[in-house]
């Protein structure tokens, strides 16, 4: 997973990713993921379309980790 933090795009507050959240805990406003872009550089458009046709072939964009699920 190339998720670094989830960030409020109101108040820029941050929470870990660890955790499932919905929106700020501080002002209500949604929640913007961030992702660490350099490490995503090996996900080449070549190797998402060899992957299963669904929205797990996206699981390394997910900001959930299955462990929390």
């Amino acid at each position: 997973m190339f998720v670094t933090t989830l960030e409020c795009s109101h108040c820029r507050a941050h929470y870990s990713h660890e955790e499932i959240h919905t929106v700020c805990r501080k002002c209500g406003h949604t929640l913007l993921v961030k992702y660490d872009l350099p490490s995503m550089a090996i996900l080449t458009k070549e190797a998402l379309l060899k992957k299963e046709r669904s929205l797990w072939r996206y699981t390394e964009f997910l900001p959930v980790d299955e462990s929390i699920l």
